[in-house]
C-alpha cells in the first residue's frame, strides 16, 4: 500500500503531540511513502509558527526541521508540482472552494490523487471531510 503524508500527519513525527505514536505505526514497515511539493514548505511554516507561539522551544523546533530534511525527505517520494496537480487543485477549488477547502489542502489532495492507490494519512479532520468526498482513501489521525 502506497501513503501519502500530509503535512499535519509529517508534523506529528517531529514534534511529539496527541497522535505521534499512531502515525509512526501507520508508517512503520516497508510501505511506499509520497508526499507533496510543497509539503517541506508547510512543515518549516508548522514548525516555525509552533517556536512563535511559545508551544515548542526554538531549540527543538531546530533539530525537528534537521531531522525532517536529513532523515524524512530521504525515505519519501515528493509528487512534483506540475501542471497535473495543478489542474486537479483547480477542479477541487471549484467544487469544494465554496464549503471551505483551502488552496494549500486542495493542492495536497490533488498531489495524493495523482499516487495510484495511495491512502492519505493526516491529522486535519476540514481537508478528511473532502478528501472523502473525493473517494480518497484517507486514515485521520486524532
Amino acid at each position: 500500500m502506497a501513503l501519502f503524508l500530509d503535512t499535519s500527519a509529517i508534523v506529528k513525527l517531529f514534534v511529539p503531540e496527541s497522535g505521534s505514536d499512531d502515525v509512526e505505526g501507520i508508517i512503520a514497515g516497508d510501505r511506499v511513502r509520497h508526499i507533496g511539493g510543497l509539503t517541506e514548505h508547510e512543515f518549516l511554516s508548522a514548525v516555525h509558527l509552533r517556536v512563535r507561539a511559545g508551544g515548542l522551544p526554538a531549540a527543538a523546533g531546530d533539530l525537528a526541521i534537521q531531522s525532517f530534511q536529513a532523515k524524512f525527505l530521504p525515505e519519501v517520494t515528493v509528487a512534483p508540482l506540475d501542471q497535473d496537480v495543478i489542474g486537479r487543485s483547480l477542479a477541487l477549488m471549484r467544487r469544494h472552494g465554496p464549503a471551505g477547502l483551502r488552496v494549500l489542502d486542495s493542492v495536497q489532495l490533488a498531489s495524493c490523487q495523482g499516487v495510484p492507490g495511495a491512502t492519505l494519512v493526516l491529522a486535519d479532520v476540514v481537508l478528511s471531510k473532502f478528501a472523502i468526498a473525493e473517494r480518497v482513501p484517507t486514515r485521520l489521525i486524532a
